[in-house]
């Protein structure tokens, strides 16, 4: 396993963490990237961009319903889709935005991790 040397120095670690329903999620993008890229080519940034594809999956076919990709209108269209769409899974959690959250995650996707035995694992 490889451990970053800022979770070396510290006995805990946070982490966003999924829950377990949203592993095949996960790993799906995990075996489709290394399929194509190779072994252990995985890393946080493929992860980022596949969860804003699978935002956007589920927010531009509403968008597109009420307007025109381009205009003012779609990018209001698309900022209410997002608002409105309610829990959307990628790999490191649920998102939920609303007209008040933009960063999606609340605290019930974040955890405190800790080393044991060369793994990570749950802080108690």
């Amino acid at each position: 396993m490889k451990v970053r040397s800022s979770c070396r120095a510290w006995p805990y670690c946070p982490r966003a963490c999924p829950p377990t329903t949203l592993e095949k999620i996960a790993t799906d993008f995990v075996n489709a990237y290394e399929a194509k890229y190779g072994a252990g080519t995985r890393n946080q940034f493929a992860a980022h961009a596949y969860d804003a594809y699978l935002v956007l999956d589920k927010a531009v076919p509403v968008a597109m319903q009420k307007a025109k990709p381009g205009t003012e209108e779609f990018r209001v269209a698309l900022k209410d889709a997002l608002e409105n769409h309610g829990s959307i899974p990628v790999t490191q959690g649920v998102l939920t935005y609303t007209k008040d959250d933009h960063f999606g995650f609340d605290k019930k996707a974040q955890m405190m991790l800790t080393i044991k035995d060369g793994a990570f694992a749950a802080a108690r």
